[in-house]
């Protein structure tokens, strides 16, 4: 019988991906939450509601999953900032449901996706034994995520995949390099700051490194990120360029220039020495990571093919 994979969260910019890159011979089940439901092809989706304990566990006895890949929850920084209620159900609260239907159903391993929002940028760049400290209440719901994660007893790993970039789905969340590429085609400006820096990592490879994670059932944090430090206004000129785009509507500017939205870690780079050691991966430049991006450019983004790009 074929490896039963249940990626909750399907819709969302890493799930869809996770998806269009799973290996071929696996069974993939996936989620989508209200209105974000797309054309899924080779895989099975329900509709869920994962802080709903009863909805979880149901789901869970139906499908009968060997692993579980958990990326699901509310992923904006800001939203959550000004709907904190509802950013906790929706992270922290569905990863409790998440556990327990696990705990119930004996799921062999659970891959849990969290974020480099959990540090506060002070002490870059950063290993997965360094201290967390998040400044912002969206990195502080998924701290508590991944201390529920390692209290549950489950075989489990946490990933905090950093500042990613790729094609999302329609009516999901946009990425910035999206949205770059979408403002600078209408020749419209904008301002992106200098003063908050990252490594950006490849949709797809990290895609990637988690079937490779996957693979290995090994119980640890994995930290995911590109090859190249950068701050926002430069990514934004790099997108440009790679995607033949002028970037003199890009304006440089600080983070005073944004004062209503949610603190964020000025360097919460990342070291890639387990993503390179134990992953055998290579992270990706950054202009090799969007050269790869520009040449997926999908038909139609409201379908999602299961193992569309698969290696095998």
């Amino acid at each position: 019988m074929r490896e039963k994979i249940l990626i909750l969260g399907g819709s969302g910019f890493l799930g869809s991906t996770l998806i269009e890159n799973a290996p071929l011979g696996l069974e993939i089940h996936t989620t989508y939450f209200q209105r974000r439901r797309l054309n899924f092809v080779g895989c099975q989706a329900y509709e869920i509601d994962l802080s709903d304990k009863k909805e979880t566990l149901d789901l869970f006895q139906k499908v009968r999953p060997d692993a579980v890949i958990h990326t699901a929850g509310i992923g904006s920084v800001d939203f959550c900032e000004k709907n904190q209620e509802e950013g906790y159900r929706n992270n922290v609260l569905a990863t409790e449901n998440v556990i327990s239907a696990c705990k119930i159903q004996r799921v062999v391993s659970l891959i849990y996706i969290s974020t480099n929002a959990v540090f506060d940028g002070g002490f870059p760049p950063y290993g997965e034994a360094d201290t967390t400290n998040p400044i912002n209440y969206y990195g502080k719901l998924k701290l508590i995520c991944e201390e529920k994660i390692k209290e549950s007893g489950l075989e489990a790993v946490i990933i905090r995949p950093i500042f990613m970039y790729g094609w999302n789905a329609l009516g999901g969340r946009k990425n910035p390099a999206v949205w770059i590429i979408e403002e600078l085609q209408h020749k419209r400006q904008l301002h992106l700051v200098n003063d908050v820096y990252e490594n950006p990592l490849s949709a797809y490879q990290c895609a990637e490194a988690i079937w490779k994670i996957k693979e290995r059932k090994s119980e640890k944090i994995y930290h995911l990120a590109g090859k190249e430090t950068v701050n926002r206004y430069q990514f934004g000129c790099i997108v440009a360029e790679v995607f033949g785009l002028s970037s003199e509507l890009i304006k440089e500017v600080d983070s005073s220039f944004f004062p209503d939205i949610a603190p964020r870690p000025r360097n919460t780079s990342f070291k890639t020495q387990r993503m390179e050691e134990e992953l055998h991966l290579k992270p990706l430049g950054l202009r090799e990571g969007l050269r790869l991006m520009k040449e997926r450019i999908p038909e139609r983004f409201d379908v999602v093919v299961c193992g569309r790009f698969s290696k095998g």
